[in-house]
């Protein structure tokens, strides 16, 4: 065998060898949270997010593989392997790519991540960067959060406060132009 073919086999062998320690280590500490959550360890939770928060690539791999899970260890895992900026920018994002139906989800989605950061970090932390992101984004996708975590009544009293009001109403209409008694219960509490 060539000294090339020896470099390129040791090579692929520890770079297999990386990938499977990230693999264990991610499903460890995926363990670790789920353990840590039934036994409302909140003290090792805090010293696991201290642990993993700054490996990228360590959160990114654990938030991937808990994707599907249960809406507790998701919301809890996106809460503990990142900051809140970030766990927000993953709402954001995830909230973005729900349709306007999983209203009820989105909401719970929000809450518990919320509920997470709080219990990590200074309360208010993960929604100023919620909003922040959100001011950020164009009037259509800030519409399709608003409309997909705000139920309409509220959302209409929001709006009656804005300086763009008239934009802002025909971008809720377009957004609930496929239901009709949301779109009405809108317009009636423009009223």
């Amino acid at each position: 065998m060539s000294k090339f073919c020896s470099i390129f086999f040791s090579i692929i062998i520890s770079v297999f060898g990386v990938a499977c320690s990230n693999s264990n280590n991610t499903e460890s500490t995926i363990v670790k949270i789920k353990q840590y959550i039934e036994t409302n360890n909140s003290d090792s939770l805090k010293n696991l997010h201290d642990s993993i928060k700054n490996d990228a690539n360590l959160c990114e791999s654990i938030i991937k593989q808990t994707k599907d899970s249960s809406e507790l260890i998701q919301s809890a895992t996106i809460a503990i392997a990142t900051t809140p900026q970030k766990a927000a920018q993953i709402t954001i994002d995830e909230l973005l790519s729900m349709s306007p139906d999983n209203r009820s989800n989105a909401i719970s989605l929000v809450k518990n991540i919320n509920k997470w950061c709080n219990m990590l970090y200074e309360n208010g932390t993960y929604t100023k960067s919620l909003d922040s992101i959100a001011n950020r984004l164009d009037l259509e996708k800030q519409v399709q959060l608003y409309t997909l975590v705000s139920d309409p009544k509220d959302l209409a009293y929001k709006v009656k406060h804005e300086t763009n009001k008239q934009e802002l109403i025909k971008a809720i209409e377009k957004q609930y132009n496929n239901n009709n008694e949301l779109l009405a219960e809108f317009h009636n509490a423009l009223k």
